[in-house]
């Protein structure tokens, strides 16, 4: 049975979900290369697929697998894709995700998108004056 976590966010205006992660890189340039990087990630239902800022590109040193077509508030233009796994706070593995790199707020260095949340139960409630999220892969 997976065990999912939640975690309460609060503050006088929450409008924003950052929670830690681990980024594991599956294919690497190097085996000198970092395996595993614990960061900070934002969980946004408004993108479609989960996106990795350069930095995490960098320090796993990761090969590319691809390039997409990608759209975002500037229009379209086409990004290096990297194959990854995401081990959420609870220690529960995402599997394998096709991720773009990107630029991203300064303060995270991966956007969860839709690509991981619909493949589990996400919930957020608000609670004692603050915001509740929990997450459980299915």
């Amino acid at each position: 049975m997976n065990k999912g976590w939640s975690q309460t966010i609060t503050g006088p205006a929450v409008r924003r979900i950052i929670t830690k992660c681990q980024v594991e890189g599956l294919y690497q340039r190097t085996m000198d290369a970092e395996t595993c990087v614990e960061c900070l990630a934002l969980w946004d239902t408004g993108s479609e697929g989960t996106v990795v800022s350069e930095r995490i590109v960098k320090e796993l040193d990761l090969e590319p697998y691809g390039k997409s077509l990608i759209g975002h508030l500037n229009g379209r233009s086409t990004s290096v894709d990297y194959l990854v796994e995401l081990i959420l706070p609870s220690g529960q593995r995402s599997g394998l995700l096709r991720v773009n790199s990107g630029t991203i707020p300064s303060e995270v260095d991966v956007i969860i998108g839709m690509d991981v949340i619909s493949r589990g139960d996400f919930q957020l409630l608000q609670k004692d004056g603050g915001m509740f999220f929990s997450f459980n892969l299915s």
